[in-house]
């Protein structure tokens, strides 16, 4: 079985063949917006067949209030589309878009 990774913010310049060399499939991204990361995340669902964590090592590149904000927006934006708890927030701000009219006229 291969361990597949995705890496946000390489451990090395050549973090992915050192982890390639020990049987390590590795995706390296730097600088991952949020959908971006989303996305990957979503590839490496689909690639491996699911999986059931996600680990998040930090590389302490960033000063500690720059890693709390990273660590915040995944917590914000990533892990909800993971989570479905956006499902709720999501279908009243659709119904809300489509009845805007019938809202405003009240």
């Amino acid at each position: 079985m291969t361990m597949r990774v995705l890496i946000a913010d390489p451990i090395a310049p050549d973090g992915a063949e050192i982890l390639a060399a020990r049987g390590v499939d590795a995706d390296t991204r730097t600088g991952l917006k949020e959908d971006d990361l989303i996305a990957a995340i979503h590839r490496l669902d689909e690639s491996s067949g699911g999986f059931g964590g996600l680990l998040i090592m930090a590389t302490e590149w960033g000063n500690r209030q720059q890693v709390r904000h990273s660590y915040e927006l995944i917590a914000r934006y990533v892990m909800p589309q993971f989570q479905n708890s956006l499902t709720n927030l999501t279908a009243s701000q659709q119904w809300a878009a489509r009845e805007r009219h019938n809202l405003m006229a009240l």
